[in-house]
């Protein structure tokens, strides 16, 4: 079995001397003695900013969608996936703060 050979020095073992690792990476400016510590923080930067995908609003229709199945016994965080959505904004619906009349038009809907 391999071991992870970053978790061998000293410094993940010790947290004062983890934390004055990190404070000579920071007065020093370097990390691994080349890329300056501003232009690895930007680097990241960037790549968070990359990673970020707009969310998923949910309509009217997917909050008549959402009273239906919460009525068939659908777990929210489960109609959340679906939706890709957090599940609070699932949750915002039922409980009325979000799309207000969804639950009237799933009623209507249900009967029909």
């Amino acid at each position: 079995m391999r071991k992870n050979r970053g978790l061998e020095h000293p410094g993940f073992r010790d947290p004062q001397l983890a934390l004055g690792l990190l404070q000579k990476v920071i007065t020093n400016g370097t990390v691994r003695g080349r890329d300056s510590l501003s232009r690895v923080s930007e680097a990241f930067s960037e790549k968070a900013n990359e990673m970020k995908t707009p969310t998923y609003q949910l309509t009217f229709d997917d909050a008549v969608d959402i009273w239906l199945r919460h009525w068939n016994g659908e777990f929210q965080h489960r109609i959340a996936a679906t939706f890709d959505v957090n599940p609070g904004r699932v949750n915002e619906v039922l409980k009325g703060a979000k799309h207000a009349g969804s639950r009237e038009a799933a009623m209507t809907r249900q009967s029909a």
